[in-house]
């Protein structure tokens, strides 16, 4: 698969992300969704230009199916709808690999408001994102809330 994409990059130009599911003839339509949403994940997840599969993605791709797991996560961060500017918080956290300093240099901020609105997510959310225990729940919550369709406002 990773071939496929390095070509496609070779045509289309870098960087390139590609979302990819092998199929038997007769299952391609469903290959083809898995792949669409391989490729979601990968971005929302801030993924690097590549090729991605299943097992690249697998507990954001399963975290993420609808039912009423993904019910309660989405509930969970629906605070983040009157304040945007902590979602662009929790998005950058995730992005910079949980380093407050690097997204407070890159939001413009003092490394003590990135940790005030992390508390904030935390007491209002009620999932901790600066917890390594609760990070999994914060931002798989965070992935359907993107798959459900939300999108961030910018700051």
């Amino acid at each position: 698969m990773l071939g496929t994409a390095e070509r496609l990059a070779g045509i289309l130009g870098p960087p390139l992300h590609a979302g990819a599911a092998a199929a038997a003839p007769d299952a391609v339509p469903a290959a083809r969704a898995q792949s669409e949403e391989i490729l979601e994940i990968a971005l929302a997840t801030g993924q690097p230009p590549g090729g991605y599969v299943l097992d690249d993605v697998l507990v954001a791709y399963q975290l993420t199916r609808p039912g009423p797991g993904r019910d309660l996560l989405l509930e969970r961060l629906r605070p983040l709808d009157d304040h945007p500017e902590w979602e662009a918080t929790l998005r950058a956290y995730l992005r910079h690999g949980f380093d407050r300093k690097a997204v407070a240099a890159q939001l413009h901020l003092h490394p003590n408001t990135v940790d005030h609105r992390l508390g904030r997510i935390a007491r209002v959310c009620g999932v901790d994102p600066a917890n390594p225990a609760e990070r999994l729940t914060t931002f798989t919550a965070l992935y359907a809330r993107d798959r459900a369709g939300y999108r961030p406002q910018p700051e």
